[in-house]
């Protein structure tokens, strides 16, 4: 029981993103309303970024992206049913392009507070090897 907790415990970030992309994948196909379904993607995306850094959360992305695009193709009556092609095609690129953006801001935040972190237990651990002593 105790290696299931282990492994549990080490991936969970990644189960969490992958669950919640999942969830979202189903409802793009569930439900009507793509702007609202859109948004949702924003989850594991914001999520990679804050727990996993830049890197991941660009390519929580471009999966989210690849997600939506490939149910586009599969379904499209799903997404340009009563809509104009380009409209709905313009919306598709602005929610991916921001998509990215929102990864890229919260990566770089995640890197930020990472390097202050560092920072602050290098000094810390200076702190306590080297006392300063008072007189």
């Amino acid at each position: 029981m105790e290696p299931l907790k282990q492994l549990v415990v080490k991936h969970f970030e990644k189960a969490l993103i992958t669950i919640i992309l999942m969830a979202a994948f189903i409802g793009t196909i569930l439900i009507e309303e793509k702007s609202i379904v859109l948004n949702f993607y924003y989850l594991p995306v914001l999520s990679a970024g804050y727990f996993l850094g830049r890197r991941m959360g660009v390519l929580t992305a471009i999966l989210s992206i690849l997600v939506v695009v490939v149910s586009t193709l599969f379904f499209p009556h799903l997404f340009f049913e009563g809509q104009e092609f380009f409209n709905t095609l313009a919306q598709l690129f602005s929610w991916g392009g921001f998509l990215i953006l929102a990864s890229i801001a919260v990566g770089t935040l995640y890197e930020q507070n990472e390097r202050r972190l560092q920072d602050l237990k290098k000094r810390l651990y200076r702190c306590i090897r080297n006392p300063i002593k008072i007189s």
